[in-house]
């Protein structure tokens, strides 16, 4: 199988470099390494420049993970792979573990999406299994898996690490850029779904890979936390129209007691951005936050 790897890069160069080390270490390496970045710092950029055997896509615009990635699957699908793989820098997969996802596709024609197992940086405990409907759940993240020995469906998979059949790919469209930031996995996995039926999401268990949250968690633990709030708005309103009445204020109490738990611990940012978060989505305004 044809394979394209898209490592997104913003303003962390090294971590980028690292991983784009770990894919040319393989014996048989994704046919091309995508390295887009998101309108980084200039000296971020030179570092990036340094690479080799790889294609670097720079950005004029920070354009999110929606965006960014967007960007290089057009690439790769103008160059005729036949699977893209999304992998966030601070991600890792061994080449055994892509092979298990790749033959799960491969000898699937009904896999649409394929995800792995995802364990933290060292290894040792299990962050996700799979996704539910985020429209429907607050803990939307399986976290043990729901079938220790064969291919499971899911709602949605990781974009930690994801594999995407581009035949499907030209029939659905590519990731919404108006979640900017979270929630556009399970958008355009839930969108399979309805236009595709029979189209699956799975995760295979006997596929791992690690993603050391430690290094993302200073952005996580701001900007993260408005466009998790608010994009789940946007996703009630493309894909669960008709509970909106209900979903709305539900997700308005969530949310406000999320703020109100933040602001009691004295974490003020997160709680004003939790709030912002509600506004915004209430009021349809989404894209990058900086341009609401």
């Amino acid at each position: 199988m044809r394979t394209a790897a898209i490592i997104l890069n913003w303003n962390n160069a090294t971590e980028t470099a690292d991983c784009v080390r770990s894919l040319q270490a393989w014996t048989a390496p994704p046919q091309t390494i995508y390295v887009v970045d998101n309108a980084s710092a200039p000296a971020d950029v030179e570092a990036l420049r340094e690479l080799t055997g790889v294609t670097l896509i720079i950005n004029d615009r920070n354009r999110g993970y929606s965006g960014g990635n967007n960007v290089g699957m057009r690439d790769a699908i103008s160059d005729s792979h036949e699977a893209i793989l999304l992998l966030n820098n601070d991600a890792r997969i061994t080449e055994a573990d892509y092979s298990t996802l790749a033959e799960t596709m491969e000898k699937d024609p009904s896999v649409a999406v394929a995800g792995p197992l995802i364990y933290d940086g060292d290894g040792l405990r299990l962050q996700n299994a799979g996704g539910r409907d985020i429209g429907l759940h607050y803990i939307s993240h399986y976290s043990s898996p729901l079938d220790s020995n064969q291919t499971y469906d899911v709602d949605y998979v990781s974009g930690t690490v994801a594999l995407f059949r581009v035949s499907v790919l030209g029939k659905v469209g590519l990731l919404d850029e108006d979640y900017f930031f979270s929630g556009e996995i399970a958008d355009i996995c839930k969108r399979i779904q309805r236009q595709l039926p029979g189209q699956r999401i799975v995760i295979d268990p006997h596929a791992k890979a690690r993603h050391d949250l430690g290094i993302s968690s200073d952005n996580r633990a701001t900007l993260y936390t408005y466009y998790t709030v608010r994009n789940r708005y946007l996703y009630i309103r493309k894909h669960r129209l008709a509970l909106l009445p209900v979903l709305f204020p539900y997700w308005m109490y969530r949310h406000l007691r999320h703020a109100w738990s933040a602001w009691r611990m004295q974490q003020k940012d997160s709680a004003q951005l939790i709030l912002v978060g509600i506004y915004h989505g209430l009021k349809g305004r989404f894209g990058g936050f900086s341009e609401q």
